[in-house]
């Protein structure tokens, strides 16, 4: 799928019609699921989210779900209401009718504890991991008390979408059977667990650490799925593409000292605890899938052998480390 195709000046024209703001300048931060632009005013920035058509109900829900959180006390990034009172606008694109969000810019830098690690032998855990952790416990828990309606987000997502990819492109048979074994070794070992509010993108790049505290932004994949897949991505400490072999070792630590702070709010059952380091790699498969999906992508041969060799050895790691 191609970039969402919109002027950006007819965007900065469109914002400032529906909001009280007065940008003056309008520049692309990231293209990625959706553009995230940056919007300068006289002393202040805003940022703005174009999302895609098919994300619309994935958008709108997560205009509730952060009210929610802000009502709560949570620290999560704030909407800019429009003058019209509405959480969100709709812009006319040549994919079709799609939902901007406005934000306040939220202060902050982004603590990335794994690229830390990646020049060290041994793993140095950044002492604000206790912290994080916590927080993420009680999101998870505050959420518990949210009636209402989120998105479920099962098997056909997460595994069976990149299976169906593979499967329709071609590639070695024997290699694509092992990538559906292990999804299905993957998913008989979730589907046993509790289910739950699962943010969907938890990793360190959607929070800024500022003023004490962590705000979390980016809720467009949250689902009711597994809270334990989201405990998963905070505690992955590999490459996408390639990982050493103190990979799963640096995970562990990792989620030890993550989980001394997640379990002041909420204990996960022995069973999550175990199926934690499995959850990176249903993670592995969501991007993977997401990624092709969006941009109407095939895997090239080599990355495709890239991604089965990524599988098969975190497959081998958990099963010689749990």
């Amino acid at each position: 799928m191609e970039s969402i195709k919109i002027c950006e000046l007819e965007l900065l024209n469109l914002v400032n019609q529906n909001y009280d703001i007065k940008g003056q300048s309008f520049h692309l931060h990231r293209d990625g699921s959706g553009r995230v632009y940056y919007v300068d005013c006289v002393d202040t920035r805003k940022v703005l989210k174009l999302y895609r058509s098919i994300e619309t109900e994935a958008a709108i829900q997560s205009t509730h779900i952060l009210q929610y959180l802000c009502n709560c006390e949570f620290p999560v990034v704030k909407i800019i209401p429009a003058v019209s009172g509405d959480m969100y606008i709709t812009a006319t694109t040549p994919e079709g009718e799609c939902v901007l969000i406005l934000f306040e810019f939220a202060k902050g830098k982004c603590i990335e504890f794994l690229h830390r690690w990646r020049d060290n032998k041994q793993p140095l855990i950044h002492p604000k991991a206790k912290m994080l952790g916590r927080q993420v416990g009680l999101m998870h828990r505050l959420m518990e008390n949210y009636d209402g309606p989120i998105i479920l987000k099962g098997r056909e997502r997460y595994i069976d979408d990149l299976i169906m990819l593979i499967r329709r492109d071609g590639y070695d048979k024997a290699k694509i059977k092992d990538i559906e074994e292990y999804g299905n070794e993957l998913w008989t070992m979730v589907e046993k667990l509790p289910k739950g509010f699962c943010h969907g993108d938890m990793h360190t790049g959607n929070t800024v650490y500022y003023n004490k505290q962590f705000t979390w932004m980016d809720f467009d994949r949250a689902a009711i799925s597994y809270p334990v897949i989201d405990v998963g991505w905070l505690t992955d400490a590999t490459d996408f593409n390639v990982f050493d072999d103190g990979a799963f070792d640096r995970s562990r630590k990792l989620f030890n000292v993550l989980y001394e702070g997640y379990s002041m709010e909420r204990q996960m059952t022995k069973e999550e605890i175990s199926a934690v380091f499995g959850c990176t790699a249903i993670i592995h498969f969501d991007l993977i899938s997401s990624i092709l999906i969006r941009n109407n992508e095939t895997l090239s041969k080599e990355l495709f052998d890239e991604q089965h060799d990524w599988l098969m050895r975190w497959r081998e790691l958990c099963a010689k480390k749990m």
